[in-house]
């Protein structure tokens, strides 16, 4: 519980709280892309920050342990691989030319 003269700083630290416990997988002890929606694990994503800030030392521990076991250690090789094209990437990506009607405004 958070105490200060200022209310809206109290309920900020409690709405803090519930949303770094959403994002934090106890399954997988990992932290996740969105506590609703993608839920995918990302290494260099925000979540982890919180449970170090919040005191979760022990969920960080447990998310950095779970990527530092996946980390690649293979020496360098001497020639990298070549570049796929980028039609064998399977990736969204936008048009080159937008049309007028690919616009949507929306007025408030």
């Amino acid at each position: 519980m958070v105490e200060t003269p200022d209310p809206f700083l109290d309920t900020a630290a409690a709405a803090l709280c519930i949303a770094a416990d959403g994002v934090c997988d106890e399954p997988s002890g990992t932290v996740q892309h969105g506590a609703v929606a993608w839920r995918s694990r990302l290494l260099g994503w925000r979540g982890p920050h919180a449970m170090d800030a919040l005191g979760w030392h022990d969920r960080a521990r447990r998310h950095l342990t779970y990527w530092a076991g996946r980390q690649n250690t293979d020496p360098i090789p001497d020639k990298l691989p070549r570049r796929m094209p980028m039609q064998t990437w399977h990736a969204a990506r936008q048009r080159r030319t937008a049309t007028a009607t690919d616009r949507i405004l929306i007025m408030i």
